[in-house]
């Protein structure tokens, strides 16, 4: 029996560490949205302190543009229709900006295989977005400069 707890208080202190040491942002949810518990590095992502975030909705900090998309990821997940989902989508940050993630969302289940809420892996993504965004616009500047040089 000791060498049993003595396991599952190894086993929580591996889970607590993992969780709030990941260099990628962590977030748990129900199946309506609300934000159960998060890791540092999502706060960080989204620009709240962390304390701030339980409570706040995935509709609350997701742009308009993207809240259609993540809804019925949602809702897709919470029938059980899907087991993950993957997107790049934008978050609101807490000053007004959006920042792009690539956010991958399972289902946590019991011991049982019941669902009990959504887990999402969250990678800040906006460098790339914006270097792709540089390339588009440099792209376009040169094909104007071939097409006027050729005309």
């Amino acid at each position: 029996m000791a060498s049993t707890v003595s396991e599952l208080k190894t086993s929580e202190e591996r889970y607590r560490t993992i969780f709030e040491q990941a260099a990628v942002g962590i977030v748990q949810t129900s199946f309506e949205g609300r934000i159960m518990k998060c890791n540092s590095r999502f706060a960080e992502i989204i620009g709240y302190p962390i304390e701030e975030i339980s409570g706040l909705t995935v509709q609350q900090i997701t742009a308009p543009d993207d809240l259609a998309s993540t809804i019925d990821a949602l809702k897709q997940l919470a029938s059980g229709i899907a087991q993950s989902a993957t997107r790049e989508k934008r978050y609101l940050r807490k000053d007004g900006t959006c920042v792009w993630v690539r956010i991958t969302v399972s289902i946590q289940r019991d011991g049982k295989g019941c669902a009990l809420h959504s887990i999402a892996f969250v990678e800040d993504i906006n460098a790339r977005k914006a270097a792709e965004e540089r390339l588009a616009s440099t792209t376009k500047v040169l094909r104007g400069a071939k097409n006027a040089i050729e005309s």
